[in-house]
């Protein structure tokens, strides 16, 4: 028995509807493989759309933290930054009305449907040419964080059903890289929380009651308080009049194994 390799990666040139399909697919999954911020990577996304299915201005948009509205977070057709922001709140628009019903929805000529609002600059000046467009929710688990959206020329005899289908499943690409960049973000969160309590902690630690001070000298100085008060051995402490010499005094017995004991002070100079 023999066995041969072969490369499963999908290849270009003669290719039927499913096979354009595919390879769209593919080069997509490499492209959520890399890691890279997430809007550069939703532009290349919407680039294979354009460039492999013909799935014209390209949208993703994403939920507001308070869920009140969406935002556009990237388009295909890269408008000036000087435009005006582009917003939906839910349940307004097709856009809006995706997110609401958490459902997909198919507008097979734009100039015939009332509710669509035609807010994306790109759009202005266009050809003559009837437009369909295509919105997808873009859901992690049952919480919809977002639309895909897309243009393509009206074709009577195509059925959008097929367009739905492959945006669908992009928009389960796009959530499940969402899912683990958010992922991501709480595991950094909780580690800066646990960083902040453990050296809040330290600091409380190791800064003597009596003292008052943050400064890395300071800090600096209550370390070697603990280190030597569990010694029994004579400590010199050195410094010009008024500088705390006392304080650390008092903080090396009532730090030490001594501290029930009563602190004695003798004037030297006297």
């Amino acid at each position: 028995m023999t066995s041969e390799a072969f490369d499963a990666t999908p290849k270009a040139g003669h290719c039927g509807p499913g096979d354009l399909e595919l390879q769209a697919l593919y080069n997509i999954s490499q492209i959520l493989a890399t890691g890279q911020r997430q809007r550069e990577m939703l532009a290349e996304v919407l680039d294979v759309l354009h460039n492999d299915l013909s799935l014209s201005r390209g949208t993703v948009m994403l939920l507001s933290p308070d869920r009140s509205e969406l935002t556009l977070e990237v388009t295909h057709s890269r408008p000036n930054s000087s435009q005006r922001p582009i917003r939906y709140r839910a349940g307004e628009g097709i856009t809006g009305q995706v997110v609401q019903t958490g459902k997909p929805a198919i507008v097979p000529k734009i100039s015939q449907e009332p509710r669509f609002l035609n807010r994306l600059p790109s759009r202005k000046g266009l050809s003559n040419d009837e437009i369909s467009f295509i919105c997808v929710p873009i859901t992690m688990g049952r919480e919809v964080i977002g639309t895909l959206a897309v243009d393509r020329v009206f074709d009577a005899s195509a059925s959008l059903e097929a367009e739905v289908r492959i945006l669908s499943i992009v928009a389960g690409m796009i959530a499940s890289d969402a899912k683990r960049r958010r992922e991501a973000t709480v595991r950094h969160q909780v580690l800066e929380e646990e960083n902040l309590r453990l050296r809040s902690e330290l600091e409380d630690r190791f800064r003597p009651e009596n003292i008052i001070g943050n400064s890395g000298a300071m800090r600096e100085v209550y370390a070697e308080i603990h280190k030597v008060a569990p010694s029994d051995t004579t400590v010199l402490i050195r410094g010009e009049s008024g500088t705390g010499k006392e304080l650390v005094a008092h903080a090396l017995h009532y730090t030490s194994h001594r501290a029930k004991g009563p602190f004695i002070k003798v004037n030297c100079a006297a």
